[in-house]
């Protein structure tokens, strides 16, 4: 099981889930009115205060709340309930508990199947607790690190001589919530082959087979033909390519298939052969964009064929958040060209295809921004720090080093320690404090949001807000 408890807030130690309601600890006594039986009452002398989330392989299997008596008087538990935003849920149990004053309890709500969790944004679950005075919730966010990730796994075909008698594209999971995927490829721009919407848990995945000879036609000399295949899934996109680029020469490339996952290039695989009696040991380089990205060489013997030769191979690291800037991270839409070159002592050799991206979609949401007085006898206030969330929605990376907030003509830019670099389908919550404050007048202002990298803007956003 892939599982991870998350206890938020208030920092109460992690423990094991109790079934039961009987694992009690002392806290600090408040006094509260205690003789009024109200859900005024209740609310002011029972507290939830924190809460554990227990995430299975195939998503919510329990949480846990920590339900404390702040009053002086004895409180009897009567029924636990957790309800979920998004899928609706209402998880409940009965109790038969008293709850001692000054004393903190834990109480498991669980279902007997995982709450299936496909949102990839932040979770708000509300757990709710009836009792003999009144009836006392509270709300909860649980964001997890890396919800659900669509990455590439593989892409490898079949040969008949110079023909692909069937490939497979697998795709895969390596988040902590399931996600769905659709799969479709493509063969010299027209559909041949797609699978129905699927589920994906944690640590699973998914194929695509094709395996009609004429979904990819044997090219001939010169020519060039290619297969594609997609996956699309709230939790980012992934892609593989072959392409065949046959030529006369004594090296010929044969092959080239390439995978991507989430603005980023991850893998080169290719298909050689010698059409000669010498053994041959070129020198290779991978470019993208005209960027380098691997240098190598090899031998390849005389009238050999090498099939799904390894040039790239990055699918393994694809459960790690983009940190620092990588050679092969798509930032920008528009086309862009893998490229396989092969020296050799008398000329080159080449293949390439290309890949379409979309570019940014970015989301920026819950903005708040906070004034305060300057003092100095004067009615303007300063802008002291804004909080906003921001969500990429588009399908490469969205990577930003420093932060910058305007109201009007004036702006204060925010650097951050480290670039960020937000894979599609993820998001972040910001929150900037101005050092040095803009000051302005009371009333509505046009705030001013920008995402910048090495100095340039990347995204920016202008929302109304109360000064």
């Amino acid at each position: 099981m892939n599982r991870r408890n998350v206890l938020q807030f208030f920092g109460v130690s992690s423990a094991a889930a109790l079934a039961g309601c009987g694992d009690s600890s002392t806290v600090d006594n408040e006094s509260s009115n205690g003789d009024s039986e109200s859900s005024n009452v209740a609310s002011e002398r029972i507290v939830i205060r924190d809460i554990e989330w227990d995430w299975g392989d195939d998503g919510l299997d329990q949480v846990t709340i920590v339900v404390v008596n702040k009053g002086e008087y004895p409180v009897q538990l009567e029924r636990a309930e957790f309800t979920l935003e998004s899928p609706d849920t209402d998880l409940s149990r009965s109790l038969n508990t008293t709850l001692s004053p000054g004393t903190a309890d834990k109480i498991a709500i669980s279902s007997s199947q995982s709450i299936k969790v496909e949102n990839l944004g932040t979770q708000i679950g509300t757990a709710t607790v009836e009792t003999d005075i009144g009836t006392v919730s509270e709300s909860f966010p649980y964001d997890p690190g890396l919800p659900a990730l669509l990455t590439f796994v593989s892409l490898r075909p079949s040969w008949d001589g110079n023909t692909i008698t069937d490939a497979t594209f697998r795709v895969g999971n390596l988040g902590e919530l399931l996600t769905s995927v659709q799969i479709s490829a493509t063969a010299n721009g027209e559909e041949v082959a797609t699978a129905p919407t699927e589920k994906i848990y944690p640590g699973t995945g998914r194929s695509l087979v094709v395996s009609d000879p004429e979904s990819l036609q044997t090219a001939t000399s010169g020519e060039d033909a290619e297969l594609e295949f997609t996956a699309d899934s709230p939790a980012g996109q992934a892609a593989g390519i072959i392409s065949q680029q046959i030529t006369d020469t004594d090296l010929s490339v044969d092959s080239m298939s390439s995978g991507w996952a989430n603005g980023q290039f991850v893998e080169l695989l290719a298909t050689l052969s010698v059409n000669a009696d010498t053994d041959l040991s070129p020198s290779a380089q991978i470019t993208i964009d005209d960027n380098k990205i691997k240098n190598g060489s090899f031998t390849i013997q005389a009238n050999e064929r090498l099939e799904d030769l390894p040039f790239y191979d990055e699918a393994s690291s694809l459960g790690r958040q983009a940190i620092e800037p990588d050679p092969y991270e798509i930032r920008t839409g528009g086309t862009h060209e893998v490229v396989l070159n092969l020296e050799l002592e008398d000329g080159s050799i080449s293949a390439s295809h290309s890949k379409e991206f979309d570019g940014l979609d970015t989301v920026f949401s819950d903005i708040e921004a906070s004034f305060s007085s300057p003092g100095n006898g004067t009615d303007d206030v300063e802008l002291s720090e804004v909080k906003f969330g921001v969500r990429n929605d588009g399908d490469v990376v969205l990577r930003y080093d420093s932060i910058e907030i305007g109201i009007g003509d004036p702006s204060r830019t925010d650097e951050l320690t480290s670039s960020k670099g937000l894979l599609p389908g993820s998001s972040e919550q910001e929150h900037v404090r101005l050092s040095n404050g803009i000051a302005v007048s009371p009333g509505e202002k046009e705030l001013t949001i920008s995402l910048l990298y090495k100095g340039d803007e990347i995204e920016r956003t202008t929302t109304t807000v109360t000064a």
